[in-house]
């Protein structure tokens, strides 16, 4: 007698079961690097403060100061979206004037890029609200608020 047997859902089914678990392990990886990412952040934060009362008020050296503050902020950002993802969480979107977003890259981008590049920002679109993510602000504001 020969009998024959159609698996191909058991195969779909096994297969949707294996890219859960690695989602899950992902998901799970994600988490454990976010919390080790913020304990450095928390380090460089409070460590920027520290250098902030300490540097005279007209030093040069603010511009660079706030620079390290206003990053290490957006990289908190980004591990707030990490521990969001690994908890499966859906992110809340907000405006946000990616204009300003622009102006407030403007003092880094060129210094990380180097001299051999000449970066030119144009803020002449008429709409440049869009949807975000937001970010921590300084003075515990977000952008797009």
């Amino acid at each position: 007698m020969r009998f024959i047997e159609d698996i191909s859902k058991r195969k779909s089914l096994e297969s949707q079961v294996r890219q859960a678990q690695k989602m899950e392990v992902l998901g799970r990886l994600a988490g454990g690097v976010a919390h080790d990412f913020n304990n450095m952040l928390m380090v460089l934060g409070s460590s920027t403060e520290l250098l902030e009362h300490s540097l005279p008020k007209e030093s040069t050296a603010r511009l660079y100061l706030d620079q390290i503050q206003r990053t290490t902020e957006k990289a908190a950002a980004v591990t707030k979206q990490l521990l969001a993802f690994s908890r499966k969480q859906v992110l809340e979107l907000r405006p946000m004037d990616l204009h300003r977003a622009l102006a407030e890259s403007e003092f880094m981008l060129p210094r990380l890029l180097g001299s051999d590049i000449v970066l030119t920002f144009h803020h002449d679109a008429e709409k440049s609200w869009i949807l975000s993510a937001p970010a921590n602000r300084p003075g515990g504001g977000k952008l797009g608020d």
